[in-house]
């Protein structure tokens, strides 16, 4: 009986907040473990801010790159303009990707998405998360998730750089980085 008052829309944007806090957390904790994408990190600028957010105004997250080549979850919402930003036009479309039923690349070709600043930049993002959705998702949503499954991930080192990377996120969110507050 208590949830015949939650409105749909209430349990989708507690859902969403939830996914888009776990991912920029992800990609911060997938940088820090993670060679292949510390290497696709390294061609962007130190300081790169990077938002990815759902309109209007409903979740998102921010994450900064660093010297090291590694990305820091900044939080909910920029401190600064970020250089990329990537806006869900509305939480339904957001749910679907998020739900894993289209891709990230289907959601740009339908038109879902907005893109403020430079492609390039953007497509190098949007490859760490579709590493990240490689790794720490079972290959059969992954598939689903991303537009192609990496075919030299052995599943070895799927499961231990999975394991290092939901290790590596609950190790950072005890030990705060002051670097960025």
């Amino acid at each position: 009986m208590i949830f015949r008052d939650c409105n749909k829309a209430g349990i989708t944007l507690i859902y969403l907040r939830v996914m888009m806090s776990f991912i920029g957390r992800g990609l911060q904790a997938l940088s820090q473990v993670d060679e292949k994408t510390r290497k696709d990190l390294s061609s962007l600028p130190d300081n790169f801010t990077f938002e990815m957010k759902v309109l209007p105004d409903s979740a998102g997250f921010v994450v900064t790159k660093n010297a090291k080549n590694e990305l820091i979850y900044i939080g909910s919402r920029p401190k600064t303009k970020p250089d990329v930003s990537v806006a869900i036009k509305h939480p339904a479309l957001a749910l679907l990707i998020f739900t894993f039923q289209e891709s990230t690349a289907i959601a740009f070709a339908h038109d879902r998405t907005l893109v403020n600043g430079d492609i390039s930049m953007t497509m190098r993002t949007v490859r760490c998360l579709d590493r990240l959705e490689s790794i720490i998702l079972p290959k059969s949503i992954a598939t689903l998730a991303v537009k192609h499954y990496p075919t030299n991930l052995p599943f070895i080192e799927k499961i231990t750089i999975a394991s290092k990377v939901y290790t590596r996120i609950l190790l950072n969110l005890f030990i705060r980085n002051n670097q960025y507050e």
